[in-house]
């Protein structure tokens, strides 16, 4: 893995709102390189509010989110190569095909994996030069996460990464996520099936 990052990610005392209700408050962790954290709780307890804050794609109302030596919410543009996020949304062009959608991420990315060989990961040869619109709903998914193989971030963060997806989809998403921990990565995961994750190192955050 090529990254500048020496040392761990860490939240300290963050403080998050969705509207005027308060989600939850003075929440810290660290996490070292080779370590996930998955992130649990009912609907509506601020899982997705608070990946969102440890991406730097909003601001908690207190406290600091650092990777490595910087603040996440201050990051310049080449920094954010270090840091994968993948929500709810597949943030696919669905004009574009499967093969065109990843070769753009491993464009703007730069990462050393061939589009070919992750489309055939996926499980998706046959469907890469197929409109993405036309793709079924675990096909988009697929294809949306192929990112994880095509940017080579450091930090993933991911939000119900196994949503819509069968079970070779999970096999094949949980084994990346080991493979990206071994080679000394760092997930934090928000899901609702933890067992496939069971086997990594942990931290559990149930919010």
């Amino acid at each position: 893995m090529t990254s500048a990052l020496n040392s761990g990610f860490e939240g300290f005392s963050l403080e998050v709102s969705k509207g005027n209700q308060c989600l939850f408050t003075d929440l810290s962790f660290r996490l070292e390189r080779g370590e996930m954290a998955l992130v649990t709780g009912a609907n509506g307890c601020g899982k997705t509010s608070l990946l969102r804050v440890l991406a730097g794609l909003a601001a908690p109302n207190s406290g600091r989110v650092m990777l490595g030596k910087a603040d996440i919410h201050g990051f310049l543009p080449e920094q954010r190569r270090d840091l994968v996020f993948k929500g709810h949304l597949n943030g696919l062009k669905k004009e574009l095909t499967a093969r065109e959608n990843m070769e753009f991420f491993c464009r703007l990315w730069q990462g050393s994996h061939q589009v070919d060989t992750v489309l055939a990961e996926l499980q998706l040869s046959r469907a890469a030069d197929y409109l993405v619109r036309y793709l079924s709903t675990g096909q988009r998914r697929r294809a949306s996460l192929g990112a994880l193989r095509l940017q080579p971030a450091t930090l993933w963060i991911l939000d119900e990464p196994l949503a819509g997806l069968d079970r070779s989809g999970i096999d094949l998403i949980c084994g990346w996520v080991r493979e990206h921990l071994q080679e000394g990565g760092i997930a934090v995961i928000a899901t609702h099936q933890a067992q496939p994750f069971s086997g990594s190192y942990q931290l559990n955050i149930e919010l």
